[in-house]
């Protein structure tokens, strides 16, 4: 992108100050993965840098690549941020939810999601066409001749991995171009490892509460888990009903601590994820994404009720069943 890259955020970074490269909350693959890169690349030229998230590292798999490949990570609680720390915020946009305010000034936004608003802050660097934001900082890492070694090759291949779902979900030139580099580099069977292996036994009763939940409306699957989840097993069950031949669009919803989230997927162009779930919530919760997929959340005080809920995302066109040329039903098995 013109006037956009590691010089131009060179530039307007102050060498005397930390640099707090910081995700969104209860980060996952990519966004950790893209952190990392950036960390690499502040470190290599001099910068005094922190990663840090807030929430829980939810994934398992993701806290095995962790220990792993040695990726460095502070909690907010962890850090004493000061007025004078510059914050570079990577896979995530500053007023969103999910997106902690800790202090200090905010100077840069890397991102691959849709903003909910135009960007003020000094650096905005926003690729909506990007598959992960991992492709992203991996070239700028690219642009000033970085060695990619096995620890850094390695998370980002697993950021581009996980949020394409193995290159088959909104891929583009640009990850791919980054995958192939990284795979010469990394060790992608020890990623791939990690990939593959994310549940366990405990995992299987929330799969059969989730099959008993359902509620199917034409090609549209809507799935209520009472109970909380983490947000891979969440992602993996999305994934899981989506799969199904005759389901094009998916919504999971869940418990957590401070209300409900949700986890959206969508096969039909048509149908984009991440507009129908902004559009659903409104001015009840908060979310967003991209044509395949989309994560929000809804205060519990505000949660308008399961049966209300899914009468919002038909209305929104999460169940048109025109262009999919599926035949409607119903499924009486759902939680309302």
């Amino acid at each position: 992108m013109s006037g956009l890259g590691p010089e131009k955020l060179f530039s307007l970074l102050d060498r005397d100050s930390r640099v707090l490269v910081q995700t969104h909350d209860y980060p996952d693959h990519d966004a950790v993965a893209a952190a990392f890169g950036m960390f690499r690349l502040l470190d290599d030229a001099g910068y005094t840098v922190i990663v840090c998230y807030g929430g829980l590292l939810q994934s398992a798999s993701l806290r095995d690549a962790v220990v792993d490949f040695q990726v460095p990570l502070e909690r907010f609680e962890e850090v004493d941020v000061v007025e004078s720390d510059q914050i570079i915020i990577v896979d995530g946009f500053l007023g969103n939810k999910n997106v902690s305010s800790i202090g200090g000034r905010v100077i840069g936004v890397i991102d691959h999601h849709p903003p909910p608003w135009e960007p003020t802050v000094p650096y905005a660097d926003i690729r909506t066409e990007y598959g992960a934001c991992a492709s992203i900082i991996y070239e700028y890492l690219a642009a000033v001749g970085t060695e990619f070694e096995r620890n850094l090759a390695s998370i980002l291949l697993m950021g581009i991995m996980m949020d394409t779902a193995y290159l088959t979900r909104g891929v583009e030139q640009q990850d791919l171009d980054a995958f192939y580099r990284l795979y010469q580099k990394g060790d992608w069977n020890r990623g791939s490892y990690l990939l593959k292996n994310a549940l366990s036994i405990e995992d299987l009763g929330i799969f059969r509460k989730a099959l008993d939940s359902l509620v199917l409306s034409g090609d549209f699957a809507y799935v209520v888990l009472e109970d909380s989840c983490n947000q891979e097993v969440s992602g993996i069950l999305a994934d899981f009903f989506l799969n199904l031949r005759e389901i094009r669009f998916v919504v999971l919803v869940y418990r957590s601590e401070d209300g409900y989230n949700l986890s959206v997927r969508s096969n039909d162009p048509y149908r984009a994820a991440g507009i129908i779930l902004k559009q659903t919530l409104g001015d009840i919760g908060q979310g967003g994404g991209h044509i395949h997929m989309g994560g929000g959340v809804i205060p519990a005080d505000a949660y308008p009720g399961n049966q209300q809920l899914r009468s919002r995302f038909l209305e929104a066109g999460a169940g048109d069943t025109k262009r999919s040329g599926t035949r409607k039903q119903e499924n009486t098995r759902g939680t309302e």
